[in-house]
């Protein structure tokens, strides 16, 4: 999905999910056990903070996301970053999966309630945070007081932006009528390296834009008008992408999880 300047994909074996727009929402389809991974991608002329969220928690700390407040990773100036997981720490994610809805990550960790969105909200830079850049780094050739990363560009962001205290969470997808229940969710996988480290970043009060992407079963994309074979075309339920607050810095493993 692109609005302006800025982009998210999913992708499954290196490979981009195709997407579908449906009564003005993007989908893609979730397919049962499959890794996935989340592909930001910055056009514009400066770098950017994707603040990014997965059935409503953040993907930094598993706390319910708020795009205000939440951190999220810088990606420089026409370049891209690909997230496979869960924030663990400064080297290890635990990676994202499609799962059955009782073993996904939010409903194990007791917030089921958004199950089924995928939220990216991006802001421009405009003064200095605490962030998470990627190691080794090379001085940019163009822009020798930044730094430059390869196709697996990863940055994170810790600290908050400009506005903490921000507005209650106003963006909505769909509607509660003849809702479909949600048949997949995104579980906690098997732990994977991903190494960050930090930087500055003061992002913007309000993001350049804020992107969702829902993602279903295909039973479910049939059900909702999206396969022309489909007999009826109910409204998906609503969920929030970025429903609350943060205050715990890295996502917090399931009971018994073993990272494998």
């Amino acid at each position: 999905m692109r609005q302006g300047d800025y982009e998210i994909q999913v992708l499954v074996h290196g490979r981009r999910v195709r997407e579908y727009q449906h009564d003005g929402e993007n989908f893609v389809e979730g397919r049962m056990s499959q890794q996935y991974k989340l592909r930001l991608v910055n056009h514009s002329p400066r770098r950017a903070l994707f603040v990014v969220s997965i059935d409503g928690l953040s993907i930094m700390d598993g706390q319910s996301a708020n795009r205000q407040q939440s951190g999220g990773y810088v990606v420089n100036a026409n370049e891209t970053a690909d997230i496979p997981g869960w924030r663990l720490n400064d080297d290890k994610v635990a990676q994202f999966i499609f799962s059955e809805i009782d073993q996904s990550y939010a409903h194990l960790m007791g917030k089921p309630e958004n199950v089924g969105v995928i939220g990216c909200a991006v802001f421009a830079e405009k003064g200095l945070v605490f962030a998470k850049f990627p190691e080794p780094w090379q001085p940019h050739p163009h822009f020798p007081g930044e730094r430059r990363f390869g196709p697996d560009t990863r940055i994170k962001s810790r600290a908050f932006g400009a506005t903490l205290g921000g507005e209650a969470e106003s963006a909505t997808v769909g509607t509660c009528a003849d809702a479909v229940s949600q048949d997949v969710g995104t579980g906690f996988g098997e732990m994977a390296d991903h190494r960050v480290t930090s930087v500055h970043f003061n992002r913007e009060d309000q993001p350049a834009c804020v992107m969702v992407v829902r993602y279903m079963g295909r039973e479910n994309l049939t059900k909702i008008g999206i396969d022309l074979r489909a007999a009826s075309k109910p409204q998906v339920a609503v969920v929030q992408p970025f429903p609350g607050n943060i205050t715990i810095t890295d996502c917090r493993p399931p009971t018994d999880w073993q990272g494998k």
